[in-house]
This record gives structure tokens, sequence and C-alpha cells, in this order.
């Protein structure tokens, strides 16, 4: 059996890995709670009933879950997306809590909280002040906790890095050319199989089915110059070595 676990950041985009069935693999379902069978025997006998066992979520790295994933000969597929854009993610998933707008989206309550007492026209610049700087209280969306949780996995010989924005295609501010080529390149690692009509049918419904956070840049739509300065001072360089430019 091959163990395929789909890992990234909140608000970075795995929800475009997790989504299998546009992949044309509606047979080998994604657990998002599998995490729990690989260290339960007996979830791990009700979920293993396929040849591949594919695992999505938001896992920092430990030198126990990587020993963990060894001992499965597993292989992880981590998504990689400008931080700057990661936040912007975050930002909506606040302002629709807030306005009750879609109770899906995760925002802690005082990320809440502060958005609904703060009032005119520098709201919006004063949310993302607070979310660079830590102060809801959700290291997950810090940038820095990206360089302690996720920045590990990217070193780890099981681990294929890929990039929100090369898989979002022309529809998401990206390029259908460079979606393909990436799919290409996961199937490849993933030794799957595939097929110009897998693609037609499947690949081209990534970014058109599924929207996390307005695309890729979507934060030149949101960041006042306060907030690019902040954010340069406090994740420029993280976000540098990522591969993203200064703004």
């Amino acid at each position: 059996m091959k163990v395929v676990f789909f890992n990234g950041q909140s608000k970075s985009g795995t929800g475009l890995l997790r989504m299998w069935e546009w992949f044309g693999n509606a047979s080998f379902p994604v657990h998002r709670d599998g995490w729990r069978a690989l260290l339960k025997e007996k979830e791990r006998k009700r979920f293993f009933n396929n040849d591949m066992f594919f695992l999505s979520g938001h896992y920092p790295w430990t030198l126990s879950s990587e020993q963990l994933l060894r001992s499965f000969n597993a292989k992880m597929v981590l998504m990689v997306r400008d931080l700057r854009d990661v936040m912007t993610a975050y930002y909506r998933a606040i302002s629709y809590r807030a306005m009750k707008v879609r109770n899906r989206d995760a925002a802690p309550q005082p990320a809440i909280t502060a958005y609904n007492s703060y009032s005119g026209d520098n709201r919006q610049e004063r949310i993302f002040e607070d979310m660079f700087l830590g102060r809801f209280g959700r290291g997950g969306i810090v940038p820095k906790y990206f360089k302690s949780g996720y920045l590990p996995w990217m070193a780890v010989d099981f681990c294929y890095v890929t990039r929100f924005e090369k898989l979002v295609g022309s529809r998401g501010g990206g390029d259908d050319l460079v979606q393909r080529e990436e799919l290409q390149r996961i199937y490849e690692f993933l030794e799957l199989p595939q097929t110009d009509e897998w693609y037609r049918t499947h690949a081209l419904k990534l970014y058109n089915e599924f929207s996390p956070g307005g695309g890729a840049g979507a934060y030149k739509r949101y960041f006042s110059k306060k907030n690019i300065e902040t954010f340069e001072r406090v994740a420029g360089e993280l976000n540098r070595s990522l591969g993203y430019k200064k703004e």
C-alpha cells in the first residue's frame, strides 16, 4: 500500500490537492482525519482498504511525524504559497466569519472580535497588522510559524514541494501550461498514470471550482502601503527564500 500525504500551512491552498477526484482518482478518497489512522491500528484496518491511502491536513514538522511517515514509506506533496496571499486568505476567512457569510471558514474568536470592534476605513489595515505580529494568538497563521513548522518538510527526501501559483492555472492568476507541467511532475513523483483525457476532464477544473482566498497575487488588492512595509519587516526575507519577490 502506498501512503500519500498532502500537506501545507492553513490557507496555503491544500484544498487543490485534497480534491483528488478532480485529478482523476475518485476510487482513492482523501481522508482529512487520516493522520489518526496512521497512529491507531483499528483505524488503520478501517481505512487501508485500497492500494493507495491519501491523507490531507495542516501538520507542522516534528521528528516523530517524519519518522512515522518514513515507517510507511510515505510520500508527501507539500503546498507552498506566497505568504502574503496566505495572510489575505486568512483575512477573508475572518471577515466571512465576522459577517456570518460562510461559517465553514476557520478563524479564531479573538480575530473576529477585533474585526467587529475596529471601525472606519483602516479596519482592514489594522487586522493585517495584527495578523503579521501574531496578536490573535494563532501560531499557524503567523509567518514565522511557517519557518519552524513547514520549512523543515521541504528538506525531507520523501517530500515533493509544489506551489499554489503553479496549480491554479490562468483563471487563478497562473499559467495553464505551467499548471499542466506541474501536475505531470506530481503524478510522476507519485508514480501514477496520466493521459491527455485525464488532463482535459479533471485538471482544468482545479481553479474553476475552487478559489482559496482570491487566487495568486490577491494580496495586491488588500495590502495597504503600511501592510506591505510591516510584512517586509517581519517576513520579507522568509518569503523571498521561498522564491517570492519583494513588492
